[in-house]
């Protein structure tokens, strides 16, 4: 992909981040806040969460990004 495709996907992320947040502070309202963090150090993953719940999907998260991370590096090689 080209760096321009890629800068336009990440744009896209952000932007429909942003809107979850917003929809979810206007729906909710209040209430419990959770929070987490993914911190990619090269193929090693650092998890914050404030709960198990939000744990758990960062945990899948990362075994997301470092599947499509194998697949992109693996066709590269060949």
């Amino acid at each position: 992909m080209a760096a321009l495709q890629l800068l336009l996907i990440g744009l896209v992320l952000i932007i429909a981040g942003i809107l979850v947040l917003v929809y979810s502070m206007i729906k909710e309202g209040g209430g419990r806040v959770e929070a987490g963090g993914l911190i990619m150090i090269g193929p090693i993953p650092i998890l914050v969460a404030s709960s198990r719940r939000i744990g758990l999907a960062l945990l899948l998260i990362a075994a997301a990004v470092l599947a499509v991370l194998i697949v992109f590096t693996a066709g590269v090689a060949s």
